[in-house]
């Protein structure tokens, strides 16, 4: 069985649509697990009506708003299924989203080897996010799939249910955003992720969301964010020029932890970090101008 955990803050008026994706699900061998983040709005009416109507297995769990990190933390101790698939509140899923991904984990389910799989999202017109294999399938780790092989975007993901209780997300004193990327690296780093090319997952980026604001999250949640960066500089794989990145902004956000008075111990440089933490002001300037060529080419 599949656990669809969501965790949600505010979003009443967007979980009906995910509601009526799940109802229309051509396979029901799964559960709705639904994190309320300390929401003020309808939120927990809503979910009240989806029980009553009793068309989907529905676990409501509320808490004080922590983040959307912490929120997963807790929806996972509650999971029955051996799968675990995050879907947003504000997103939906094909019809066929949960056979296809019980179809595939069903090839991988005995196979420790793997961990999770990894799908195609798409946006509300059905564009695919981000550049995709041309096999259907490619079994490699998390972090080669984006750093070696150079592929993009966001994409719908399912982890075994053990391994996410056994390496929950890290939780830092007055910080409610952390990259779930931390979880995924933390969890693939010896293990290998299926990734398939169908599409199961229809997002839609709210202007006032994680993504949308996601600069600003970053520099007003600088520990976790600085461990984040932390562990893909120090990935064993990673090439100079990805260690560089990301110790460049390990640095950045080191600072700006030290200069708020945060505890630092998650995230203080290492031996190798320290020589990257050196030289990487040199390629400032390089990233700088990639950074504003990107977004040229993305406002023609």
């Amino acid at each position: 069985m599949i656990s669809i955990v969501t965790p949600t803050y505010n979003r009443a008026k967007f979980l009906n649509r995910l509601f009526r994706s799940l109802k229309s699900q051509l396979c029901t061998d799964f559960e709705w697990i639904i994190i309320d983040d300390g929401s003020t709005d309808e939120t927990r009416a809503t979910v009240n009506r989806f029980i009553f109507e009793n068309a989907v297995d529905i676990t409501y769990i509320a808490q004080e708003n922590r983040g959307k990190h912490v929120a997963i933390n807790s929806a996972v101790k509650h999971c029955r299924g051996e799968w675990t698939f995050i879907v947003d509140s504000d997103d939906m899923l094909t019809p066929d989203a949960i056979s296809t991904l019980s179809n595939h984990l069903s090839l991988i389910q005995c196979d420790r080897r793997f961990c999770g799989i990894s799908a195609v999202k798409t946006t509300l017109d059905r564009q695919i996010i981000g550049r995709q294999p041309e096999s259907d399938i490619t079994d490699v780790a998390f972090f080669d799939f984006y750093h070696k092989l150079g592929y993009n975007g966001d994409r719908a993901l399912v982890f075994r249910t053990d391994l996410l209780r056994e390496n929950p997300f890290p939780i830092f004193d007055n910080e409610k955003f952390l990259p779930e990327g931390i979880l995924w690296e933390t969890i693939s780093r010896n293990k290998l992720v299926r990734f398939i090319t169908t599409p199961v997952y229809i997002c839609e980026y709210q202007t006032d969301g994680l993504s949308a604001r996601y600069h600003d999250l970053m520099i007003s949640n600088p520990v976790g964010n600085a461990l984040y960066y932390k562990i893909l500089s120090e990935h064993p794989d990673a090439t100079f020029l990805t260690r560089v990145r990301c110790s460049f902004m390990h640095r950045h956000l080191l600072n700006i932890a030290i200069k708020n008075g945060c505890d630092i111990s998650a995230i203080k440089t290492s031996g190798t970090l320290r020589f990257y933490h050196l030289i990487a002001p040199v390629f400032s300037p390089f990233y700088k101008l990639k950074s504003l060529f990107k977004q040229f080419k993305a406002s023609k």
